[in-house]
């Protein structure tokens, strides 16, 4: 029988024994009110339908995913029903169990078969009842009950029944020493090539922002270094060569506003040198950035009887009376390479709440840590905001690898959020846009050279290697060094590799609280595992990471969006 299994395809096997579940129970119920232990099978078939119903999905998705196996099993006409390539990477994917379950999905059907055939003799009492001449309905009940308890006295309906139940007790135990680690990864629909428009545009902004990051430096002519804050999101339009960055600037209030003053946030707008697409309409208020700074930090003195009180206050009411004003370009960046920046004050300081808290951001790390000790243990984060933050982690990866803005040792402790309110403790923090801090430092200024702990020999890609373990984390809602063990302790070494014996051996495990598409993604990122090498700038390895991190993360966050899983 295995040899059978294997010609007509294990996967049409499945849909085949729901059928047949079907029919037996639709069967069983037209005799139910007949006789009492007929009504019992039917509601006990019933049960064993929801059982094969369950383990199916969840077989099946161990190939396609749980919601393509979910439509499969409500469409027998369902194309992937009889995929030939679906169906035999789902055989190779059983291994050595395959025979196993060929075997008995069709025991069950053939079973199951059974069970409609002996159905057939009860039929064929309520056909002889009547021609059994005139009489009263509730006679006529009673006589067709007593017929068909005699013939289901003498029938294997019972016997039937046990085989259908045991057989799919095994179908289950089957299903549960399935590895589900050895997924099946359903070739591309793309062709190659397909996402060298959006590979392009990221190298674009890639260029503009290490443009920007030089103009700024060249701007810090009076200190060594300006600590800034730079969203990883930022706004482009595809068909418009203008791209605007997002930074704030807390050193430019914090010696006259005070130390607790929120950052200015200033919207950046790189253009392209003789391709603007509008020009600011009050140019005249487009004052040369780098001088406005210079001014600032060289303003002279005070004149007598000011207090500092009094010109904290002055200030304070000037930057308030600005942030009003946000659709107004109010600097501009000397003209480096082809590219002119505009600078904009940004609403979104309007936009942050003022909290309680004394902080009013925190390390991605911290908010982990937080949700690791919170009442519930899973989905502490909603799914949906999770995999959005982690689509603009990935999305950060290719804009902003080996740039002045990221660095190879990013990680959850150098990543950060806003907090926006305080009256929603399930969801303070504003997930959707992560910022980092950096360091901009002038041309004359000394250069560090850092050490990369993530540079040992184990590691393909210290970028991507990183970002694998921030999914990982965004996944458990856990920072990945509460997950250490002795085990990952490498004697021979020193800490620098205790992350990846932790990353590896976590990743291995079966809890998959976002499902095994995406933990599929996270391990694809911890091994560079694409398929196009490990330099990040080869474009065929862009567009490997843009196919099957960046997209596939959009497809799921378009999946849980609209059957609103987040509920």
């Amino acid at each position: 029988m295995a040899e059978v299994g294997i010609a007509l395809g294990v996967l049409p096997l499945v849909i085949t024994g729901a059928q047949h579940y079907i029919k037996a129970e639709t069967a069983f119920c037209q005799y139910r009110h007949f006789k009492s232990e007929l009504s019992y099978l039917a509601t006990r078939l019933k049960v064993q339908r929801a059982i094969f119903k369950t383990a199916s999905k969840k077989l099946i998705s161990l190939c396609v995913g749980q919601e393509d196996a979910r439509l499969m099993l409500e469409d027998p006409e369902h194309p992937s029903w009889t995929d030939p390539a679906i169906d035999r990477a789902f055989s190779m994917q059983l291994q050595d169990s395959c025979d196993a379950f060929a075997d008995s999905l069709q025991t069950i059907s053939s079973r199951l078969t059974d069970l409609e055939n002996e159905c057939q003799k009860f039929k064929g009492v309520l056909h002889d009842s009547q021609n059994d001449g005139p009489g009263d309905a509730r006679s006529r009940a009673r006589l067709i009950a007593k017929k068909i308890k005699f013939v289901f006295r003498d029938s294997r309906t019972q016997v039937l029944f046990n085989s259908v139940r045991d057989l799919t007790e095994d179908f289950c135990a089957l299903i549960a020493q399935v590895d589900p680690s050895c997924v099946y990864e359903r070739p591309s629909i793309l062709p190659a090539g397909a996402n060298r428009k959006e590979v392009v545009e990221i190298g674009s902004i890639k260029t503009a922002a290490e443009n920007l990051y030089e103009a700024l430096g060249a701007a810090c002519t009076k200190h060594t270094e300006h600590q800034v804050h730079f969203s990883l999101q930022p706004s482009y339009i595809s068909s418009s060569p203008e791209i605007r960055f997002h930074i704030g600037f807390r050193q430019l209030l914090v010696r006259c506003v005070g130390g607790d003053a929120d950052p200015i946030w200033l919207t950046i707008e790189s253009r392209v040198s003789g391709s603007l697409m509008s020009v600011p309409k009050n140019e005249e208020r487009a004052i040369n950035l780098k001088k406005s700074l210079k001014r600032i930090k060289m303003s002279p003195s005070p004149p007598p009887g000011t207090t500092p009180k009094k010109r904290q206050k002055i200030l304070s009411q000037l930057v308030s009376r600005s942030l009003a004003d946000q659709n107004h370009c109010i600097g501009l960046l000397g003209d480096l390479s082809n590219r002119t920046h505009y600078v904009y004050l940004d609403s979104r300081g309007q936009c942050l709440t003022k909290t309680t808290s004394p902080s009013p951001s925190s390390s991605l790390k911290d908010i982990l840590d937080m949700a690791r000790h919170s009442k519930v243990p899973l989905n502490s984060i909603p799914q949906l905001e999770r995999i959005r933050l982690a689509k603009r982690l990935a999305t950060a990866l290719l804009l902003f690898h080996e740039t002045s803005w990221l660095s190879s040792t990013w990680c959850s402790e150098n990543v950060f959020l806003y907090r926006v309110s305080d009256s929603v403790p399930q969801q303070p923090f504003k997930l959707d846009d992560p910022y980092v801090n950096v360091a901009v430092r002038g041309p004359s200024s000394p250069t560090f050279q850092t050490s990369d702990v993530s540079s040992q020999s184990f590691v393909s890609n210290p970028f991507l290697f990183r970002l694998g373990v921030m999914l990982l984390e965004i996944e458990l809602e856990t920072p990945l060094r509460s997950l250490q063990q002795p085990v990952d302790v490498d004697a021979n070494h020193d800490d620098k590799h205790t992350e990846f014996f932790t990353a590896k051996r976590v990743s291995r495990t079966s809890l998959r609280p976002l499902g095994n598409r995406y933990h599929k993604i996270v391990r694809k990122c911890l091994d560079c595992d694409f398929g196009q090498g490990d330099d990040l700038n080869d474009v065929a390895l862009q567009e490997a990471i843009y196919r099957d991190v960046v997209d596939e993360l959009g497809r799921l966050e378009e999946k849980l969006h609209r059957f609103k899983l987040d509920d």
